[in-house]
């Protein structure tokens, strides 16, 4: 019986023509509210399905993208009814496609695309050529304009041109109508309106039907509107993207039907193309992948008992049936094995435990079992009379203990009665284990401990070995006492003593090279320095000179700079330590008092080996 597996279309890039360009730019993706590629349809490729009803008969032609539709501008048209996504486009809107007008309606009008309002002039825009020179013919609504706007633009150097491929954008946004031909802008306007008329009319193409009726003489492909007014390098990229002609329709199916049937007219697996043409006369190519399957092989293998029955079978043998199903047949092959029933004689000694716990005595005895996959054994059991047993066992046994009577090691044979009447002969070797003595010398840490013990000592300990024996133990326990250390240092701020920044006395337990604890009390000091803001070098012995304290009392100073309010260097100094006075600045300049005044300064110095730089202002009085 035929089935379907699966199929899967797979549309080629003609189907997508424009939109493949578009889904490579995300703001054209989520902008494009409509897309008319007429691949011998009215379909609308965009994500919103507002598909149109062709009216008259286009035909199908070569166009820009894969197929395009070719309108005889008497009766051919195509409408769309109102859709949400166009009321997102009052204010903003690109409209593009690709025309090859033939001629003009009357010789005036070439009607591209327009929004209408049943019964009324007032549209909301219209995409209209007109005149022998085909030049752009503009007819906007504002929302709240009595009539609608007609302008026609003489000045347009770029207008559609008949027998050719054009590109023809038009762009409005908040009033301004760009007008694009392929990707130059040829034409601007701007109306005293910056929101296009609302109407729930429908969108026609190749057709204007307020006033009088016009219609659209040629071949249109890939009619695109946007609720955005796209910038001039995304019209280009368009046309760019536009210009590449596409390959043809394919639909790729996939399809499995079983031996003896067919699919399309095919019976053999294989890969074959078809050729279709649709009401318009689109060419499509069906590209088809079919499989043949045999019917299916189900193999199985089933054990029974003997007497039992297995889909009407009860011998062994193998079996073969068709099972009919909605897909292919499948052809079932069941390996069946009966099992016959067992008859087993075992013979064995009463003595023996596994019996002799179940018998009452020797004797012949008739069983039926179950074998594990449930079918019966017959068993004839025959016991004979007791005999003799041998036993040897080996025991050992600790230095000073017993077993059964015996303390010394050696060799012992015994006669062990029954009351079955099965007596056993039992070698008995029994070994002895001595007792083990321990010696360890071992030191601890105070607060520490081994094997229990804290304190120093001699201790003796009866122990269990591992076979169970005693063993003696002597420890000799010896303590280290606790280690105590004392530090004093004193760093610069920005320095550390084992992590520590700051002055304090800090207490720290740590492990010594005895791995006993150490406890560590670290007094640590850090040098602060103070710069002063002012001084008075009048002589009395009292801040006479601009200089640093620091509780160190002796840093090195790399360089000292002084300057004035202009940036004048007044003092220079460098490599003195801190309680050279001869290196820190007197207020003079030259031998001279300096006048008295704000001045800066900038310092570099080492407080133990680590630099360190300061700078600010200073106030020298007099």
């Amino acid at each position: 019986m035929p089935y379907s597996l699966y199929i899967t279309l797979a549309l080629s890039t003609l189907s997508l023509g424009l939109f493949s360009p578009l889904r490579a730019q995300g703001r054209l993706d989520t902008s494009l509210v409509a897309y008319y590629p007429f691949e011998g349809s009215a379909l609308d490729n965009s994500d919103y399905g507002n598909h149109g009803t062709i009216f008259g008969n286009p035909v199908c032609t070569t166009g820009v993208n894969g197929n395009a539709l070719f309108f005889d501008g008497e009766d051919d048209y195509i409408i769309v009814e109102d859709a949400p996504q166009y009321a997102t486009i009052e204010r903003e809107v690109t409209i593009c496609g690709w025309a090859r007008p033939s001629g003009l309606y009357n010789n005036t009008w070439m009607t591209i695309l327009a929004k209408t309002l049943p019964g009324q002039d007032k549209t909301p825009f219209s995409v209209i050529y007109r005149e022998q020179n085909v030049i752009p013919y503009l007819r906007y609504t504002g929302p709240n304009s009595p009539i609608w706007t007609r302008v026609d633009v003489f000045n347009a150097p770029g207008s559609l041109p008949l027998n050719q491929w054009s590109f023809f954008v038009w762009r409005f946004k908040e009033g301004q109508l760009d007008i694009f031909l392929n990707d130059e802008l040829v034409t601007t306007y701007t109306f005293d309106f910056t929101e296009l008329l609302k109407t729930d009319g429908p969108l026609e193409i190749a057709r204007d039907s307020p006033g009088n009726t016009e219609f659209f003489q040629g071949t249109l492909d890939d009619v695109c509107i946007f609720n955005a007014a796209l910038t001039d390098g995304e019209i280009r990229y368009l046309f760019a993207s536009g210009k590449t002609e596409q390959p043809s329709n394919v639909t790729a199916i996939e399809q499995v039907i079983c031996s003896g049937d067919s699919y399309m007219g095919y019976t053999e697996a294989g890969q074959y193309q078809k050729v279709l043409s649709n009401q318009y006369g689109c060419d499509s190519i069906i590209e088809l992948t079919l499989r043949v399957e045999d019917f299916t092989t189900q193999t199985e293998t089933v054990v029974r008992c003997a007497g039992e029955d297995y889909l009407g079978h009860t011998e062994s043998g193998t079996y073969r049936d068709t099972l009919i199903s909605d897909g292919c047949d499948t052809i079932r092959i069941t390996e069946l094995i009966v099992v016959p029933a067992v008859y087993s004689v075992v013979e064995a000694s009463f003595c023996d435990p596994v019996y002799s716990r179940m018998y009452p005595g020797p004797g012949t005895y008739i069983d039926t079992l179950h074998t594990s996959i449930g079918c019966d054994s017959i068993r004839e059991l025959r016991l004979a009379p007791p005999a003799l047993q041998q036993r040897f066992d080996t025991v050992r046994i600790c230095a000073g203990n017993s077993f059964e009577g015996y303390v010394q090691p050696g060799t012992y044979l015994d006669t062990l009665k029954s009351n079955t009447g099965c007596d056993t002969v039992r070698t008995l070797v029994l070994l002895q284990s001595p007792a083990v003595f321990t010696q360890i010398d071992t030191t601890i840490c105070q607060g520490q401990q081994y094997a229990g013990y804290s304190l120093p000592g001699l201790y003796v300990d009866t122990l269990q070995a591992v076979d169970g024996c005693d063993s003696i133990r002597t420890l000799q326990l010896a303590l280290w006492e606790m280690e105590q250390v004392a530090v004093s240092d004193t760093i610069c701020g920005g320095d550390q003593v084992f992590g520590y920044t700051q002055p304090g006395q800090y207490v720290d337990t740590l492990v010594s090279d005895t791995s006993c604890p150490l406890v560590r009390t670290l007094d640590l000091s850090v040098v602060t320095t103070y710069i002063p803001n002012a001084f008075s070098p009048d002589g009395n012995g009292s801040n006479d000179l601009f200089r640093l304290y620091s509780t160190y009392g002796d840093l090195r100073v790399e360089e000292l700079r002084i300057y004035d309010r202009w940036g004048g260097l007044v003092h220079e100094s460098a490599q003195f330590s801190e309680q050279e006075l001869t290196g820190w600045w007197n207020g003079t300049v030259g031998g001279k008092p300096s006048a008295t005044g704000v001045y800066t300064y900038s310092l570099r110095y080492t407080c133990r080996n680590l630099p360190f730089e300061s700078s600010g202002s200073l106030l020298l009085r007099r």
